[in-house]
């Protein structure tokens, strides 16, 4: 019988077993992604490249320095004399100088002395009373032609849709302070009603207004900005006009849209798909979200449109 042949013993067996086992956790250890440390020492060492990039283009010398504060001196003196006061005389000379801009001259015919009149005919000027330079300067002053004065426009900003009366009685019931915030409006996309995917996306360049998360939210939010999974993020609830209350999580994302672009979107998440349900929230539903705190906790106020209030009302 040959060696192939021959059976082999339970301890071959075995450690033929172990072998295989040790091959694949290495081989897994391979593959396996890397640990919040990792991530966070990589984050790091990128940002200290940056800031010692920075510092080498930043630094300068001494006398660089000084140089750009004797260059910066002169500008300053520079600017100051050109817009330094003048004195009335300087005022009323350079008026003067400038209306004899505005004076017609007249044409001189030229090559006078190949003319056949040895002796030309001046018509005789009658001779009037000398005017004085101040009459002589207002006459010329009231033909030139001023400035229109330009009006000027004040920036109104924009007005934000009032807040529904419906939301004012659900805080007054929850002991709610402040006043509501307007979060965001909307066009629900095919994401956002998917019951599988159970969040609506908040985009962070679409926020209207961005001061409504406390100091620590926002700290636990960017701490937990690593990974889409994992932690629900801010404690937050979620009301509508029926006053029905869903638990929700309020935490941030980095997303990727199908064309290859990302951004960083606000989302909520937790019992998203039973309020799309229960409202009969569909794709292309115009809605919006506010914001309000009950008791120093986070909640929001869902409007969605009337097409959907009336049919969940009809169920």
């Amino acid at each position: 019988m040959s060696s192939r042949d021959k059976p082999k013993t339970f301890a071959e067996v075995r450690e033929e077993i172990c072998k295989r086992r040790e091959e694949m956790i290495s081989r897994d250890n391979q593959k396996k992604t890397k640990t919040v440390a990792q991530v966070r020492e990589e984050k790091g060492k990128r940002r200290e490249e940056m800031i010692s990039r920075y510092n080498q283009k930043k630094a300068k010398t001494v006398a660089q320095v000084k140089e750009g504060k004797g260059k910066r001196r002169e500008e300053m003196i520079s600017r100051d004399n050109r817009t330094k006061p003048k004195t009335v005389a300087q005022v009323r000379d350079a008026k003067r100088k400038r209306i004899f801009d505005h004076v017609p001259r007249g044409t001189r015919e030229p090559h006078a002395y190949l003319r056949n009149d040895p002796a030309p005919q001046v018509a005789s000027v009658p001779k009037s009373v000398p005017e004085e330079k101040d009459v002589i300067l207002d006459r010329i002053l009231s033909n030139v032609p001023r400035r229109k004065k330009t009006t000027s426009y004040e920036f109104v900003p924009p007005k934000h849709p009032q807040e529904p009366q419906w939301l004012l009685q659900v805080m007054s019931r929850m002991n709610g302070a402040g006043d509501p915030k307007l979060i965001i409006e909307k066009n629900l996309d095919s994401n956002d009603v998917d019951p599988r995917q159970n969040r609506l996306s908040i985009p962070i360049n679409t926020v209207i207004q961005n001061d409504f998360l406390t100091l620590d939210e926002s700290r636990l939010i960017d701490e937990d900005e690593i990974t889409n999974e994992g932690n629900m993020g801010v404690a937050a609830f979620l009301v509508d006009q029926r006053t029905k209350k869903w638990n929700m999580g309020f935490k941030q994302w980095f997303m990727t849209t199908d064309s290859g672009s990302s951004y960083w979107s606000f989302v909520l998440r937790g019992e998203w798909s039973n309020v799309v349900e229960t409202n009969g929230l569909k794709e292309g539903d115009k809605i919006s979200l506010w914001s309000f705190r009950s008791n120093d906790i986070l909640c929001f106020a869902l409007v969605p449109p009337t097409s959907s209030v009336v049919e969940s009302l009809d169920k």
